[in-house]
């Protein structure tokens, strides 16, 4: 839900075998339940938008295939949560290689600081 204009938005997502998972949102007015807006996104695993060539063939081979019956609900969500993960996962590794990123680059800071002052007490 759209605190700014009160409509609900409803997000459904399908993961292709490729690492692409697509997105559809529709947006709904709350009064009327009118469907005010419907949007498409592609995302790699690594969460950045598949565009062109690429996104066009996702969209096409998820048009594609054969609709799934009954039961394979739980083998979608399982390869769901397994693109999540590694989506977490990439996310956690990124965050901490900034973290150490940041550790070296304020240890050189410092180092570079104390040699200034132990420049200018020596002069």
């Amino acid at each position: 839900r759209r605190w700014v204009t009160g409509d609900s938005v409803a997000r459904f997502t399908v993961v292709l075998g490729g690492g692409i998972a697509l997105e559809a949102a529709v947006m709904c007015d709350e009064r009327h339940g009118h469907i005010r807006e419907i949007s498409l996104c592609a995302a790699d695993a690594e969460g950045g938008g598949v565009s062109g060539q690429d996104g066009l063939a996702a969209v096409i081979a998820a048009m594609a295939s054969a609709r799934q019956r009954r039961g394979a609900e739980e083998a979608s969500r399982q390869l769901y949560e397994e693109f999540a993960k590694g989506k977490r996962e990439r996310k956690e590794r990124r965050e901490r290689r900034e973290g150490i990123v940041d550790l070296c680059c304020s240890g050189v800071g410092a180092a570079a600081f104390l040699a200034f002052l132990v420049m200018l007490t020596f002069q």
